[in-house]
């Protein structure tokens, strides 16, 4: 699957492809069920006004999965990255991280095995509501056979959820809760980026 990471599928998801000459498409579904926030952490809002607080230090020998969501301050880039812990769902194996732009939540991210894939879509659908588009992705494996997938995504005025079935392995999914303004400025952003580089041609 060529998208590395739910931030590039939700900019593809958000910008409109459609050819000229084609049949009017029927208006989005509206979304009555958009966040603000989602495990405490809100959208769009600097990180620090979330009151998520910081994951323990972790010590050798006397270490413990935290119970509660808090914010790892550790990482190679704190600026822009936040290993995320204590999620909700301890029988489900997942991983969580924050994307930021400028100090703001650009993105909320959660990494699950696909195993667990249909029980994590029915819990956003019933805390979401159905999704406002469905659209067939399916992916090549390793041995190269296709195997069928689908990503489904909530689109509303300021929030887009994006949640991919098989996210470049077919044993992975991701969820991605993004906020459109930020996720645009950043796209827009590594477009000049791309834009400066290839001048240098």
């Amino acid at each position: 699957m060529k998208p590395k990471s739910a931030v590039a599928i939700a900019i593809i998801l958000l910008s409109p492809c459609a050819a000229l000459g084609d049949a009017p498409k029927k208006p989005p579904k509206e979304w009555t069920q958009e966040p603000t926030s989602v495990i405490g952490i809100k959208l769009g809002a600097p990180l620090s006004e979330s009151g998520i607080p910081t994951c323990p230090k972790y010590v050798s020998g006397s270490w413990t999965p935290p119970k509660d969501v808090c914010v790892d301050e550790d990482g190679y880039s704190p600026d822009k990255y936040r290993k995320v812990e204590g999620l909700p769902w301890p029988d489900i194996a997942m991983t969580g991280s924050v994307f930021l732009l400028d100090g703001k939540v650009q993105s909320l991210y959660l990494d699950l095995r696909h195993d667990d894939y249909q029980r994590f879509k029915e819990i956003l659908i019933s805390r979401y509501g159905p999704p406002t588009e469905t659209e067939a992705s399916p992916v090549t494996s390793m041995g190269g056979a296709v195997v069928d997938a689908e990503t489904l995504s909530w689109s509303g005025k300021a929030t887009t959820i994006v949640l991919v079935e098989r996210a470049g392995r077919i044993d992975r999914s991701v969820v991605s809760f993004n906020d459109n303004a930020l996720l645009e400025q950043a796209h827009k952003a590594r477009q000049s980026d791309i834009a400066k580089e290839a001048s240098k041609f």
